[in-house]
């Protein structure tokens, strides 16, 4: 990793009180830029002994109007927290119950590592508010209330996230926020997402696998994540996904580069190469991992060996990938050397310490002077403010949705050769929490069966989504996903394709197909991604009329298409099935009963 870059070269001093004519370099004017090239970055920057040993350099001057300033965004980011301490706090638990998300504690202290050492390029800009930037926080603010209302935590944690570096761009300004570009783009990294990867990876990592053990001539059967050779029988399990390397990849690649490189393009690659490196790698990993179950008769590699293997399999691809990346780096002051009209390349630091034409940049002359302390108070107000529309609006939603009547949800009737549907022998219990109604049918016909189950709510909150984490149709303990979910779409007489979403599943003993879909106030879909927008436009206008799920499920024997046939013939027959499914009031209904 290479230093960081060095600190701006110091203001020059004694300058004389004629200046020479633009375009031209007087030989006094000359020395003394020599002179301050020749002197050290860091002496220049923190006031030490020059490298001459005439004297001390002066710390760089401040512009006016910062010690204000940052108490003040100081005070806005302390609001904001207190704001949002729900969503902040999930976060942190997060990173403290799963490691691979634990980079979460050292975030902000890399960020205010990184701002520091750009503090001497900071100091001569002029901070003045942005008062156009209010309508991103307004924005923010929005996207927090939308994924707040469909219950998608990870969105809302970047909402929550995205409104430190907008405050710093409104209280501060636009000139100090793309100086601090970068920094502030890190803070995104807290944000423990990635979780959405992990069934595509393990996918493609049990892909690889069987191609591999192919290539290398060992016979495999494999079906979904499962494994089978001479020696033994693997899965691809939610740890050989390689999301934990791919996390930890991409936060440090980023880092790297951006210490390392000072050009875009190479930064980008880097970053590409450091999301490409541990894909391939742990798909290498998971071969290898198998390739050593195999040639030991399953003594090692069968355990926790293996997770050790894989992390310092991990760190020696991370190493070699720096390696090769120091290759490509980039001196600080290779792109800082600007012709002067006289023919002298002035150096020059990244954050203008000198002009071009040589000329000292002096604190304040980015334009005008110093700004109204009362405007960084305003500014800093106006930012709470507008962050705190989204936390209000999702309370008042809240208290309308609990003043709501609710409604029920029925499983239609079959039409032949259907029948049903009827109570079912086999229990099944999807976990669907702070759900307000469950039902549980089967439909038979002609020696064929199908399970079907519908969950209902009728308000959706933190923990008690329908489209949540948690949420399960079968107990993983007995059934395991051969597969990720993918779309079908079913051709039904009369009513032309249909999407539904398949999963399939099995239990050692039985294998299961389930078909699923949404029915959101009224409107069925097949994505549970348009399921939550869905679901927060009704909450958003005020529809109550609530948000169902319905899943059939047919089991077989090796052969999904048979259960596809048979989950095909029950939608024909059945068309109520697939459109918006049947409410009722619960008063109405009450009121039929005591009639």
């Amino acid at each position: 990793m290479s230093a960081l870059p060095a600190e701006p070269l110091r203001p020059l001093m004694n300058e004389p009180t004629a200046e020479p004519p633009a375009g031209t370099l007087s030989p006094a004017r000359v020395d003394e830029i020599l002179e301050s090239a020749r002197e050290p970055a860091a002496a220049t920057a923190t006031g030490t002994p020059t490298a001459t040993g005439t004297g001390t350099a002066p710390a760089p001057a401040i512009a006016k109007g910062w010690p204000l300033a940052l108490a003040v965004l100081a005070g806005t980011l302390a609001a904001l927290v207190w704001l949002f301490w729900d969503t902040g706090r999930s976060m942190a638990h997060t990173w403290h119950t799963l490691e691979t998300y634990a980079h979460g504690f050292v975030i902000a202290p890399i960020v205010l590592y990184m701002a520091w050492t750009r503090r001497a390029g900071l100091a001569r800009i002029v901070p003045r508010p942005a008062w156009g930037a209010l309508a991103l926080v307004a924005a923010a603010a929005f996207a927090w209330l939308v994924s707040e209302l469909v219950g998608v935590q990870a969105a809302r944690q970047f909402a929550f996230v995205a409104m430190a570096p907008l405050a710093v761009w409104v209280v501060l300004g636009g000139r100090v926020a793309w100086a601090l570009a970068f920094p502030l783009a890190y803070l995104f990294f807290s944000v423990p997402v990635g979780e959405a990867l992990t069934e595509p990876l393990m996918d493609h990592t049990a892909k690889f696998t069987v191609w591999a053990l192919q290539l290398t001539g060992i016979p495999v059967y494999s079906e979904g994540r499962y494994i089978t050779i001479p020696s033994g029988n693997w899965e691809v399990a939610e740890a050989c996904s390689g999301i934990r390397y791919l996390i930890a990849s991409v936060a440090l690649g980023a880092l790297y580069a951006y210490l390392t490189y000072r050009s875009f393009w190479r930064r980008a690659l880097f970053i590409g190469l450091a999301i490409a490196a541990p894909i391939l790698a742990n798909w290498v990993r998971a071969y290898g991992i198998v390739m050593l179950g195999h040639l030991s008769d399953m003594r090692i590699a069968t355990g926790v060996d293996h997770i050790i293997y894989g992390w310092f399999f991990f760190g020696l691809v991370m190493l070699l990938l720096f390696w090769v990346g120091s290759f490509w780096r980039e001196d600080a002051d290779e792109p800082n050397r600007v012709a002067t009209p006289g023919g002298l390349a002035a150096l020059t630091d990244s954050r203008g310490s000198l002009s071009a034409g040589g000329q000292p940049h002096r604190p304040g002359s980015d334009g005008g002077g110093s700004t109204s302390p009362l405007l960084f108070v305003l500014a800093g107000v106006a930012v709470a403010i507008v962050a705190a529309s989204g936390p209000l609006a999702a309370g008042l939603v809240s208290e309308s949705e609990a003043r709501a009547g609710g409604v029920e949800v029925a499983l239609p009737v079959a039409a032949a050769p259907w029948t049903g549907p009827t109570a079912p022998a086999e229990a099944w219990s999807p976990t669907f929490a702070g759900s307000a109604q469950r039902l549980h049918r089967v439909y038979q016909g002609e020696g064929r069966a199908v399970q079907a189950y519908a969950v209902l709510y009728l308000r959706e909150r933190q923990g008690e989504e329908l489209v949540g984490w948690g949420n399960t149709l079968l107990d993983p303990k007995d059934w395991k996903a051969l597969a990720s979910p993918r779309r079908v779409s079913v051709s039904l007489p009369g009513q032309g394709p249909t999407s539904v979403e398949e999963i399939g599943y099995t239990s050692g003993r039985t294998q299961r197909l389930v078909w699923q879909w949404y029915d959101i106030a009224g409107r069925r879909t097949a994505s549970p991604e348009v399921a939550k927008l869905l679901g927060a436009w009704a909450r958003l206008t005020g529809d109550r009329s609530g948000y169902a799920l319905v899943a059939l499920a047919a089991d077989h024997n090796g052969k999904p298409e048979n259960a596809r046939a048979v989950l095909t013939d029950l939608l024909a027959s059945t068309p109520a099935l697939v459109n918006p499914l049947q409410r009722e009031f619960t008063a109405e209904a009450q009121r039929r009963k005591e009639d």
